[in-house]
């Protein structure tokens, strides 16, 4: 199995004892359904048994409470020539979103939202904006939104300092590619500033 919000693909698992067994799941047409729609959920061993635009998902948790996970990051972009609009904090949340659900789908993390925390400082070519990431996910496995995402931009890190890492450069190439705004962005450094979990 490759996770735990595993899409089935296939009708049959193979358990432990080496036995095959049905594989039961329940339809839906994102994670974040799915996690959030236990109970309420069709059935099923495949995605041929759901509904078109549905998929079938399997061991999302459905027996465990639903949590949500927080945390808020300080993302310092450097390149940026003025202060940040409307249309240049839509582009940062879409690409982070775009970036991320992928990422902490793999660890059974429904995003929920991303958004910006208060006005965006700009001083010379540096833009600090904080960022509040917002998860829901079904344990028992606990986890950890803000380690999840700080190492999805560690991946690709060439260089670190203490708190922050230089972010890799598919998200600076698909930030850049959103719009103008962002053309000149040489380097993104992120800090940890809160992660935490309560139930939903």
């Amino acid at each position: 199995m490759t996770g735990c919000s595993e899409r089935i693909k296939n009708r049959e698992l193979i358990i432990p004892s080496g036995r095959r067994t049905a594989a039961i799941g329940g339809c839906a047409s994102t994670l974040k359904s799915a996690v959030m729609g236990c109970g309420n959920r069709v059935s099923c061993s495949g995605d041929v048994d759901c509904a078109v635009g549905e998929s079938c998902y399997s061991d999302i948790g459905c027996g465990n409470p639903l949590m949500e996970l927080n945390s808020e990051f300080l993302f310092t972009m450097i390149g940026v020539q003025t202060p940040m609009d409307e249309a240049a904090e839509s582009t940062l949340t879409q690409t982070l979103t775009t970036f991320l659900e992928p990422i902490l789908e793999d660890s059974n993390i429904a995003l929920d939202s991303v958004g910006i925390i208060g006005d965006p400082q700009h001083l010379g070519v540096m833009l600090d904006v904080n960022v509040k990431f917002t998860g829901l996910y079904r344990p028992p496995v606990e986890q950890n939104l803000g380690g999840i995402i700080m190492g999805a931009f560690n991946s690709g890190a060439q260089n670190a300092f203490s708190s922050s890492v230089i972010i890799q450069n598919a998200f600076i190439s698909a930030l850049s590619s959103q719009g103008s705004y962002f053309s000149g962005v040489v380097s993104v450094l992120l800090t940890l500033k809160e992660n935490g979990s309560r139930p939903a």
